[in-house]
């Protein structure tokens, strides 16, 4: 599974924005992995004071309605703790970061710029049991805005990079 320099991004690569910019990422959006093989999970956090709020998780579900919905389990996740100090190479460096009991919470440093990244291998999903969807879940976030998008990739039909993975 590769991506192709010869077909554009946007052709093999499903881009989702799973909340609305604001503080609310409660209401993330649900896609299913039927047809893809990965998700990309982006979270982009500008804090205003000190963050309270924005605790982690990732559920998974049989159906985009979330029937059967329950706890999908990730041990690593990558991040950027400043973005905001400088538009650099360094400053956009993702550092991988272990994940207690699959929970992080956003940081609560004041005016910062932070960056959280998980990769979902459908293979992790409970198929056995009929789950194909994930959902990126947090607490209200009180003293930050931001936005949370996904990229679902490596079709797994040729036709499958065109099929909106929020229906089943």
């Amino acid at each position: 599974m590769t991506i192709s320099l010869s077909a554009l991004f946007v052709e093999q690569v499903y881009p989702v924005q799973a909340t609305t910019l604001g503080s609310d990422w409660t209401g993330a959006t649900w896609v299913s992995l039927k047809n893809y093989r990965r998700l990309v999970i982006v979270a982009d956090a500008l804090s205003t004071g000190s963050v309270t709020g924005g605790v982690v998780t990732l559920n998974q579900a049989t159906d985009v309605a979330a029937s059967g919905a329950k706890a999908l389990g990730f041990t690593r996740m990558k991040r950027s703790l400043d973005l905001t100090t400088a538009q650099t190479e360094v400053a956009q460096v993702l550092t991988e970061t272990a994940v207690s009991s699959n929970t992080f919470s956003i940081a609560a440093t004041t005016s910062k710029r932070t960056r959280y990244v998980i990769e979902v291998d459908s293979d992790t999903l409970d198929i056995a049991g009929g789950f194909d969807c994930v959902r990126f879940v947090s607490t209200a976030l009180v003293n930050a805005t931001g936005v949370v998008n996904y990229f679902l990739y490596g079709a797994r039909f040729s036709t499958a990079a065109g099929i909106t993975p929020m229906l089943d």
